[in-house]
């Protein structure tokens, strides 16, 4: 056996937007951290998050979960070359998307997603709450605030360091993969 290794020159691509230029951006907002904190935290730190945490299936039992991700999987076609397969084009799924609620000191472990797409929301994000920092395979950090949107490839490394302030910070994160079947009952949206 032999092993190659090549060095290659790469791109990042990061989407970021905010939607707080949406209609009915307060309403929406103000139902996302409701159904977060009532959900609570139901992993105790047992996953890459050490913060507070919801299931990982909000989607499929919360309205403004399910809001959510017909805003986003949109801007994702929009943003990504999605080309046509077998005379057609792939609808995209999502069936993991949580909440989570930062306190001072919490944080979450570097780690990356195994799904074609992630993304995370700022439901909360007060000036100087901790960023989000990519590691892999390029440095990136962002300064989120109330509203942002971000979404990457799966396979990108992260983390968030220790929240500074005495805020909460709550966010939504999901992932999103291709869907070719009409075999699962996730939430599917199709290509605009």
């Amino acid at each position: 056996m032999q092993i190659h290794k090549i060095k290659v020159n790469t791109t990042m691509d990061i989407y970021e937007d905010n939607l707080n230029y949406l209609s009915y951006f307060n309403e929406l907002n103000n139902k996302l951290i409701k159904d977060t904190l009532e959900a609570g935290d139901v992993q105790n730190n047992t996953t890459n998050v050490k913060a507070a945490m919801t299931h990982w299936r909000m989607v499929t039992t919360h309205e403004s979960y399910q809001d959510l991700i017909k805003i986003i999987i949109p801007k994702l076609t929009l943003c990504e070359d999605i080309k046509a397969v077998q005379g057609g084009y792939p609808s995209f799924a999502c069936g993991e998307m949580w909440g989570a609620v930062y306190k001072k000191g919490q944080y979450t472990d570097e780690h990356k997603h195994n799904s074609a797409f992630s993304f995370t929301y700022y439901a909360k994000a007060e000036k100087g709450c901790a960023p989000l920092i990519f590691t892999k395979p390029g440095f990136k950090k962002f300064q989120p605030e109330t509203g942002s949107l971000l979404f990457w490839r799966g396979d990108y490394h992260h983390l968030v360091p220790p929240e500074e302030t005495d805020n909460l910070r709550i966010v939504i994160a999901g992932n999103v993969g291709y869907h070719y079947g009409e075999t699962t009952k996730i939430l599917k949206t199709k290509v605009l």
